[in-house]
């Protein structure tokens, strides 16, 4: 019989599969890497391994502050994962992207083109059970309104017509007034910023 005491150290991470934990029976009793026993009989300390993906996820188009995040739920247990994170096989994968203001999300796909489309918007994407490497991205768009620009009479504007105009990127207008007439201002209806009203060549939002 010894007696004392026997301390196990782990790396997490190894190859394609993760540590689970250490047990001296059919199951891990612990799951963390570096565990302590206290040995009053002869024993037989197991670490246990299960086999594991990298799961990876980025955003495109848009560089700001718009953000995407993952969780892995298993065995009941759900926790956030970095992108680049070895999951256990089995786990269920959720992504969440959140929009920066004035942004939408266009869709989440397989590719870095954004070419092959997983589905079409939503700001959650459920990736299913993880059976194999996954990688996902998640495309942003600026939110953009259909705006019309036109003249009054005596004179024209450009560009002229429906534009898409968003609340990010500013839209250059410009105003020219016929000959023996003179630019007074802009005028609006609906929700559009004009940045300066009285001048021939502004920009506005939506």
């Amino acid at each position: 019989v010894v007696t004392g005491k026997i301390t196990h150290t782990y790396n997490t991470i190894t190859g394609n599969y993760i540590f689970e934990g250490w047990g001296t029976g059919d199951a891990p009793s612990t799951t963390n890497a570096s565990y302590e026993y206290n040995i009053t009989a002869n024993t037989t300390v197991y670490a246990f391994f299960t086999k594991a993906y990298t799961v990876t996820y980025d955003k495109k188009g848009e560089s700001g502050s718009s953000t995407v995040s993952a969780t892995a739920t298993a065995n009941s247990t759900t926790k956030s994962i970095s992108s680049g994170t070895k999951v256990a096989a089995g786990s269920t994968i959720k992504l969440t992207a959140t929009p920066a203001s004035g942004y939408r999300v266009v869709g989440w796909y397989s590719d870095a083109n954004c070419t092959n489309q997983l589905q079409n918007g939503g700001s959650t994407y459920n990736a299913g059970t993880l059976t194999a490497a996954k990688t996902v991205y998640v495309k942003f768009e600026e939110t953009k309104y259909d705006v019309t620009i036109q003249a009054g009479a005596n004179g024209s504007v450009s560009p002229s017509g429906v534009q898409k105009v968003g609340n990010v990127t500013p839209v250059t207008i410009t105003a020219t007034a016929n000959n023996g007439y003179t630019f007074t201002n802009w005028t609006k209806t609906g929700n559009v910023t004009i940045t300066d009203a009285k001048s021939a060549s502004t920009t506005i939002k939506a």
